[in-house]
This record gives structure tokens, C-alpha cells and sequence, in this order.
């Protein structure tokens, strides 16, 4: 399964942090204390009782079972009892920011700032997205003409509409 999967790869952790879509539509986090058996989710757009969130929960539940499983090297499968908390935090002004509060609270959770002190700010966030994939592109583009060698690095070329020079 997907939670095997991850559980392999946390290996030791003692805390975790994921962010997760609700619907396509918006995004929630968790930050897990693997030792403590507790789960802190945070909504940056709270009210209600959210089936989705619910839904979300219990499959972040099934994720710590798996890891704490994994750790123990347990033979068999066993659920584990989990202490679910809400994080109360600053609320996004806007409809389109719930990506970068959730990033944002479990950067701060796992680094030991209290969520409370920032200000998520998603348009420097996007911006700095933008430019570490248009600086990776680069990157990519002079290692690929340096690996084509001399004898291509000098030519240009149209394929696909790329122009390479």
C-alpha cells in the first residue's frame, strides 16, 4: 500500500509533517508526533465540521499506523490509539493561499516556530517557485549542451519550438 510505502521511507522519524488536498480544491496540513501519538491538523480556512477533513484524517491515521508499525517492526498490522488536535493559527485572506498556510505550518511546526508569528505570503512564494524551476531549467540546458559536446554546442537548432544555440 501507499502508507507502506511512505512508512519505508520515514524510517526513524519521530515527527512528520504533510500537506493535504481536500476535493481539488484546498489544502489542509498535519504534522504528526510519531512518538507522542498525536496528530495536530491545521486549516488556515477553519469552521464547520468538514467531512472532508475527516475523510483526510483517518488516512493520515492509516499513514501513522504504517510508520510506527514499520518502526516497531511489528509482525502483523496493529492500530495504534492517535490524540487528534486542531492548530489554531492565522486565517488566509484570500481564497487562493491555503497551499502556502499549510506549507507553512509544518515548516513552522517542524522547526520550532510558532505558526502564530509569520505571515504566509504566496505571492513570494510563487514567485521564488518560479524562479527555482526557470534556474533549474537553465541548469539543465547548459548540462545537456555539455554533455552533447563540442560538436553540438556551437549549432543551433529548432525542434518542438525549442531554439537551442
Amino acid at each position: 500500500t501507499a502508507a507502506a510505502e511512505v512508512a519505508a521511507e520515514v524510517g526513524g522519524s519521530e515527527w512528520l509533517g504533510t500537506v493535504i488536498n481536500l476535493c481539488n480544491s484546498h489544502w489542509v496540513s498535519a504534522v504528526i508526533d510519531v512518538k507522542g501519538r498525536e496528530v495536530v491538523v491545521y486549516d488556515s480556512l477553519p469552521g464547520g465540521e468538514d467531512p472532508e477533513i475527516k475523510l483526510a484524517v483517518q488516512r493520515v491515521i492509516l499513514l501513522c499506523d504504517a510508520v510506527v508499525n514499520k518502526q516497531a517492526a511489528a509482525p502483523c498490522w496493529v492500530h495504534h490509539e492517535w490524540k487528534v488536535t486542531t492548530s489554531a493559527g492565522p486565517i488566509q485572506p484570500d481564497g487562493h493561499s491555503c497551499g502556502v498556510f499549510a506549507v507553512a505550518h509544518v515548516v513552522c511546526a517542524l522547526s520550532g516556530y510558532p505558526l502564530s508569528s509569520v505571515c504566509p505570503r504566496a505571492d513570494l512564494l510563487r514567485l521564488a517557485f518560479i524562479h527555482h524551476v526557470l534556474s533549474r531549467g537553465r541548469q539543465y540546458k547548459s548540462a545537456r549542451l555539455a554533455l552533447a559536446g563540442p560538436s553540438q554546442a556551437g549549432t543551433s537548432r529548432l525542434r518542438g519550438g525549442d531554439r537551442t544555440v
